[in-house]
Parts: C-alpha cells; sequence; structure tokens
C-alpha cells in the first residue's frame, strides 16, 4: 500500500510539473538596489495628493469577489520595483483544478525599499485610500484568492494578484478600479 501512495504522488507530480509547458518561476532574485534612482524620490506621506479606490475580481459565472482585508501596496515606479512587478504584477490562478505554475516568490527586497512604498489593508468592500501622497508614478498593487471546493475535501485557489499603474500629480485625487 505505501508503494503504491509514493507512486501515486511521484506520478501526480509529474503531471504537475509537465502541465507548465514553460519553465516555471518559483524563486527570483532581485537586482541589485538601484540608489541613483532613489535619491530623489519623495518618502511617502510628504505629497498633496490621494490615491483611492477598490479592489475586486469576478469569478466565471461574474459573481464579484472583494479583496476584503488583502494588502494593498502603492510603490514608485523604478526599475527596481518594475523587475518585481513583472513578475507578480498579475499572477493568475488561471485553471479550476491546479495554479499553472506555483505562485512566484521574490528574494527579500533591500531594506532601503521599503521606505518608499506604502501599504493598508482594504475595508470589507474591498476599498482602500492613500493620503499624502507625492507626485509621480507608482504602481497599485493588492490581491483576491478564494478558494473553490472541488471535491474529496479539496478546494483550489481561485483569483490572483492585480497591479495597476498610475500617474500622481499635487492636490489630485486618482480613483482606480484594481480589477481585470
Amino acid at each position: 500500500m505505501k508503494k503504491v501512495m509514493l507512486l501515486v504522488i511521484v506520478l501526480t507530480g509529474m503531471i504537475l510539473v509537465q502541465g507548465c509547458g514553460e519553465p516555471c518561476v518559483m524563486f527570483v532574485q532581485r537586482p541589485e538596489f538601484p540608489v541613483s534612482e532613489y535619491v530623489n524620490i519623495p518618502k511617502p506621506g510628504t505629497g498633496s495628493a490621494t490615491v483611492k479606490g477598490q479592489v475586486f475580481m469576478r469569478t466565471i459565472v461574474g459573481d464579484v469577489k472583494h479583496g476584503a482585508g488583502s494588502t494593498v501596496t502603492l510603490n514608485p515606479v523604478t526599475s527596481y520595483s518594475t523587475a518585481a512587478y513583472e513578475v507578480i504584477g498579475n499572477f493568475i490562478f488561471d485553471n479550476s483544478r491546479f495554479p499553472v505554475c506555483p505562485f512566484p516568490t521574490l528574494s527579500e527586497p533591500d531594506k532601503r525599499y521599503v521606505e518608499y512604498w506604502c501599504e493598508q489593508q482594504a475595508d470589507a468592500e474591498g476599498k482602500f485610500e492613500f493620503v499624502n501622497v507625492p507626485t509621480g508614478e507608482y504602481f497599485v498593487n493588492s490581491s483576491v484568492v478564494w478558494l473553490v471546493p472541488s471535491g474529496n475535501y479539496i478546494s483550489y485557489p481561485q483569483g490572483g494578484t492585480i497591479t495597476k499603474r498610475v500617474t500622481v500629480k499635487d492636490n489630485e485625487t486618482v480613483q482606480i478600479m484594481l480589477t481585470r
């Protein structure tokens, strides 16, 4: 019986790996932190603009899933942040049984990086608001993930991450729907 279980586990793993078609990205090393790009970027809380919106996704049948309690980040656009969002910015679980590839994982960011972005938790309806945002270009990122039961006490994740790029000007309120 143990041999049969081991064989089932090995075969399942092989099927999952073959299902990717292309090499799967599991761990990505971030590039070196570009100090020169960050020197002139104002830190969060020093501006006069507001970025607000709502994070949500629609299921295949049209039900709305809000990003209730999801972390929403506001991050200046640089080569460093762009590299990260090219990996995780719009990852989606696009198969009802398995994600096509494992969710990508990035190496830890440089400690200086976190001084320039801010995060907050979306409310029960997925709404968020960042105030005192400096002028500039930003990535706004969050995720909406829910589980879909598939029988045999197994549930599969659906949804994914969403990233939008926004431009912010002084004394402006930028309203966005973080969805796809």
